[in-house]
């Protein structure tokens, strides 16, 4: 009975033996069979695929701010540049357009940009009238009184750079209200290359604008450009339909004294 028993149980562990390793034979083979198909199949979708080179893309961001604040200033101060105006403002902008970017300036036009005139327009809480205009440095102004009809004035096109000073400036600033600041725009320099420039735009209601700039170069007669422009739009507002022309001409003259004091200014 003893001697049956053991038989019986070497035979059992013979068969459980033959099994563990039979199915672990037969684990191993799936395994492997499995292994290389997949690679197969990998190394079949890396044939289809194109090889795909490293690309460098270098690039350079235009580094354009709204404002700038210069380092000789004794009040708070800030300029737009004319790679501002240029690249973030359209042609026929007005001048409460080009300002409303600044700090402590308020200005809104119910018609559309560059259309109508800017009533709320303000500076540092100071109304229109209450604070100081300058195109290169001259004041300006309606006729009437200190307001600024802005849909009368220059357009973004014609300017090289603003400044908004903050503050009633110093004896020698020049004005009628400098109490409450101070507006200057600066029209744009002559370019040193004679050529022509196109330039247009199109908008909402029915909004279009064109205009072109000849520029004369250096010449011995300074250097000039003439830029003329025109505008029509529906308006945002019912029967506000407008439309203007603007032309301007600017002449740069390097005068040499030479003659005098023997040498070139």
């Amino acid at each position: 009975m003893t001697f049956k028993m053991r038989n019986h149980i070497l035979l059992s562990g013979c068969f459980a033996g033959a099994l563990f390793l039979g199915g672990g034979a037969q684990a191993h083979v799936l395994d492997s069979k499995q292994k290389k198909h997949v690679e197969h199949k990998t190394r079949k979708e890396k044939d289809a695929t194109p090889g795909v080179e490293n690309l460098t893309v270098l690039g350079h961001a235009a580094r354009i701010a709204p404002a700038t604040v210069p380092l000789d200033i004794t009040e708070p101060t800030s300029k737009i540049q004319s790679g501002f105006l240029s690249n973030n403002i359209i042609p026929l902008a007005s001048i409460d357009d080009i300002i409303r970017f600044q700090p402590s300036v308020y200005s809104q036009n119910p018609n559309g940009p560059g259309m109508g005139k800017a009533e709320a327009m303000s500076l540092r809480g100071f109304q229109d009238g209450q604070y100081n205009m300058t195109f290169d440095g001259i004041p300006f102004g309606d006729a009437s009184d200190l307001h600024h009809t802005t849909s009368s004035l220059f357009i973004s096109h014609f300017l090289g750079e603003a400044q908004i000073d903050r503050g009633p400036g110093t004896g020698s600033t020049i004005g009628n209200a400098t109490f409450g600041g101070t507006m200057g725009f600066m029209s744009k320099t002559p370019s040193a290359k004679r050529g022509v420039s196109l330039y247009g735009t199109y908008g909402s209601f029915n909004t279009r604008a064109g205009g072109i700039e000849f520029d004369s170069g250096k010449t011995r007669f300074g250097r000039a450009f003439l830029d003329m422009q025109h505008e029509e739009t529906n308006g945002y507002l019912t029967n506000s339909a407008e439309r203007r022309s603007n032309l301007m001409f600017k002449d740069v003259i390097d005068q040499r004294w030479s003659r005098f004091f023997g040498q070139g200014v």
